[in-house]
């Protein structure tokens, strides 16, 4: 990585980059009418893991140049980075829900093409967000489960998805008035950069925030990982850190480059709640989710999503719930204790909700390797005794536990 990336003059530069060759396969495919051929395309891509035959030649030539995987690519890191996810995979979850996404939305150019999508949306309904949320949650999923960048690995064939669609963004919110001149090209290098990033260091810095340490090795298993990621997706190498300090510097870098308030950003904080509660039957932890995302943003960065703080929930409440889960919490003296102590069972409910509320219902779905559902105890059988759907926009359930799991 140059030095000279840190520079906001640079940064400014980047935001000028985007992805030229996914973009020229975008701008064939949606200006000669076969979007819907690319879809279909891709969605056999994805779920039957080979290259379709019939695919056209200009496709076909990018889908095999992208599969190429960087001489530089390190198996032992990435099985390394695939075992760390196996055991803390539901704090990595979680921090994902409340911390990479959220801290994404403090950045008022980036957060304009989320908005402007209309794939996130405060629709009581939750099926345009959850769409995205599973998205997210699948990739990283898809990244981070063994055997992932095999031939024809789930990891490859999603990022080559992800980038068609970037370049099919690109070409739709530039049709229709996207101001280049104060937002930059969207989805452009400083962007792809920052949500890489978020994926990898900043959720290291989660991590550690809990006061989970990893070794150097661990961190640089990760940060390797998800630069892999990145080649595939289109960021440009000599961007990429070398090792997790760098990947801290430039993070923050490009974060301090763009963070302020915008009422898209706080839009999508919203949603983002709204969903989290939606998902988790009952009460108990309701108020959770906004002390988790305030806890990681920090008040600065919380006020730019409209955030405040809630001091007495981390006090008063959170030892209640301590009690409901049969855990002691009279030893439990500082904030990152408590969070550390209520963030396994949180995700677990969050990620069971998921499995339980959007596959059984059908309108989006997360494919949860059988692997991840053993070692994160996730109970996919759970069936609802009694299940009123929306009771003044909350999912009230009763459930009984059925483990379908070998």
């Amino acid at each position: 990585m140059l030095p000279g990336i840190m520079d906001s003059n640079f940064l400014q530069t980047l935001r000028t980059h985007t992805d030229p060759e996914a973009d020229e396969i975008a701008s064939y495919f949606i200006q000669n009418n076969q979007l819907e051929t690319l879809n279909r395309i891709l969605f056999s891509l994805t779920h039957n893991g080979s290259k379709p035959e019939k695919a056209p030649e200009n496709l076909t030539h990018f889908l095999t140049k992208t599969a190429e995987l960087p001489q530089w690519i390190d198996y032992k890191k990435i099985r390394k980075a695939q075992e760390l996810y196996l055991l803390y995979g539901l704090e990595i979850s979680l921090i994902l829900f409340c911390k990479s996404l959220p801290q994404s939305y403090c950045c008022p150019k980036g957060v304009k093409v989320l908005h402007s999508t209309g794939r996130l949306s405060n629709d009581p309904s939750f099926t345009k967000y959850s769409r995205r949320i599973m998205e997210t949650s699948q990739f990283v999923m898809n990244v981070l489960t063994k055997g992932s960048f095999d031939k024809e690995g789930k990891a490859i064939i999603t990022a080559q998805k992800v980038r068609l669609l970037h370049g099919s963004i690109r070409y739709y919110l530039k049709k229709h008035g996207w101001d280049n001149t104060t937002n930059g090209e969207p989805i452009n290098q400083e962007d792809m950069l920052g949500t890489l990033i978020s994926f990898s260091g900043l959720v290291i810095e989660g991590l550690e925030k809990m006061k989970i340490t990893w070794t150097d090795e661990e961190k640089e298993a990760l940060i390797h990982t998800w630069n892999v990621v990145g080649y595939i997706l289109g960021v440009d190498p000599n961007y990429l850190p070398a090792n997790y300090k760098e990947a801290i510097r430039l993070g923050h870098a490009i974060f301090d480059d763009q963070k302020g308030y915008s009422s898209e950003g706080q839009e999508l904080t919203e949603a983002l709640i709204s969903f989290i509660h939606y998902i988790i039957p009952g009460n108990v932890f309701d108020g959770l989710a906004e002390s988790m995302v305030y806890f990681f943003l920090g008040p600065e960065n919380s006020s730019y999503v409209g955030l405040k703080p809630d001091d007495s929930f981390l006090h008063k409440k959170l030892p209640l719930i301590y009690k409901v889960l049969g855990k002691a919490s009279d030893t439990l003296k500082d904030n990152s204790a408590l969070i550390r102590g209520v963030a396994r069972p949180f995700s677990k409910l969050m990620l069971q909700g998921i499995l339980l509320t959007y596959n059984d219902h059908k309108e989006a779905t997360i494919l949860i390797p059988p692997s991840l559902q053993k070692n994160w105890e996730l109970k996919t059988g759970w069936k609802d005794t009694f299940a009123c759907p929306d009771v003044f926009g909350r999912r009230l359930a009763i459930q009984k536990k059925i483990n379908t799991l070998n």
